[in-house]
């Protein structure tokens, strides 16, 4: 649902957040590129459907937050971490 590199996730009963890095694809190995961040909200339940989709994303840092302030998940924390280049 979300493309390679994601490095923090999230989550709730409801919803799954997440940040994710582009790769360049591979050739001889993934090139992640840290200097572009990409926001995702997956919808578990389809509680918001957006023509048929429930992944939100890519969004940028002030569509992710306003998409959570009208779903109402600013509360959800991104707690699961990995490194952010690998």
């Amino acid at each position: 649902m979300v493309p390679a590199y994601v490095f923090e996730v999230g989550h709730n009963d409801d919803y799954i957040i997440a940040k994710q890095h582009p790769t360049s694809g591979f050739r001889g190995g993934y090139e992640i590129d840290a200097s572009i961040t990409n926001y995702y909200i997956i919808d578990i339940n389809r509680k918001v459907l957006t023509n048929g989709k429930k992944v939100f994303g890519p969004i940028d840092k002030s569509e992710f937050d306003s998409l959570r302030a009208a779903l109402k998940i600013e509360n959800i924390k991104f707690d699961q971490k990995y490194p952010d280049k690998p």
